[in-house]
């Protein structure tokens, strides 16, 4: 039998030759294509989205409308496994509240076309702005943009391009990480060989869509929502991109909480409308 210690060392030699061979960002993508409930599922009303361009894959996502007049819109970015069927949670209770949002997929999760890769999620939520700009229903002066996990990694990258500096109300970032160099560093720390391999091993993944590189460009104010049991992305990263905007930046850092789960506590939830109730652009 192998030993634990060989076992962690294959494991690791893995990670860096899997590192090497998906330009050192495919390790942040794991999708599924199967869709395990809709929002029907959960009794919420929505409408299929098919967003396709010549050239371009084709992308699906969910439109869920406010139940009465909307109060706002919201555009939400999911994390990096699995697909909108299962990222629902996050957002699912938020109609109820008088929010509009519109879930979508990156290209190679759930039924969207095309494989995912940093460049791609980017051009994906691009065209998710897009969309969304051109329906007539979306309150364009109410207009926020949510991620979570990777998701909020992207929304703060693509709020803070010029094309996008007066498109958003405020941006929330539920438990970003900083640079995704850093953040594989610390992945590969966490087992013993990995430690000695975590920076010549960083300098290997794409750093050039990473938050902490463009944060300051965002003119928008930034709601970072983070649990200080956090295992995934620790604390610090959301800490660290707050100090970078200061006056600019509110963050709840929630006692006990793990990654994801501050928007399942119902006073977070009432928290979150309020601040999207009261937030100016």
């Amino acid at each position: 039998m192998v030993s634990r210690s060989i076992q962690v060392a294959l494991r690791c030699m893995l990670l860096a030759f899997t590192l090497s061979l998906c330009a050192c960002t495919g390790f942040f993508f794991y999708p599924w294509n199967k869709l395990v409930r809709t929002p029907a599922d959960v009794g919420v009303a929505y409408e299929r989205i098919e967003l396709s361009a010549p050239g371009q894959p084709k992308l699906v996502g969910w439109f869920l409308p406010a139940k009465g007049a909307a109060r706002g819109s919201i555009l939400f970015l999911h994390g990096n496994a699995e697909n909108i069927s299962t990222h629902l949670a996050a957002v699912h209770w938020l109609p109820e509240q008088g929010y509009q949002v519109f879930i979508f997929d990156y290209q190679g999760y759930g039924e969207s076309e095309g494989s995912p890769s940093l460049p791609n999620a980017i051009s994906d939520a691009e065209r998710a702005v897009s969309y969304l700009q051109s329906r007539p229903d979306v309150l364009h002066q109410r207009f926020f943009l949510f991620g979570q996990s990777l998701g909020a990694s992207l929304a703060l990258y693509l709020a803070a391009q010029p094309q996008y500096a007066n498109t958003f109300t405020a941006i929330i970032a539920d438990s970003p990480f900083s640079s995704y160099r850093q953040i594989a560093r610390e992945k590969v720390a966490s087992v013993w060989v990995g430690y000695l391999l975590q920076w010549p091993l960083g300098f290997l993944v794409n750093n050039d869509y990473s938050p902490d590189k463009v944060i300051t460009s965002i003119h928008a104010p930034i709601l970072f929502l983070h649990g200080t049991n956090d295992n995934v992305v620790p604390a610090q990263h959301s800490a660290d991109l707050c100090a970078k905007v200061q006056a600019n930046c509110e963050r709840w850092l929630v006692p006990d909480a793990t990654h994801g789960e501050i928007l399942a506590m119902p006073e977070y939830r009432k928290k979150l409308v309020h601040y999207l109730d009261t937030v100016q652009r």
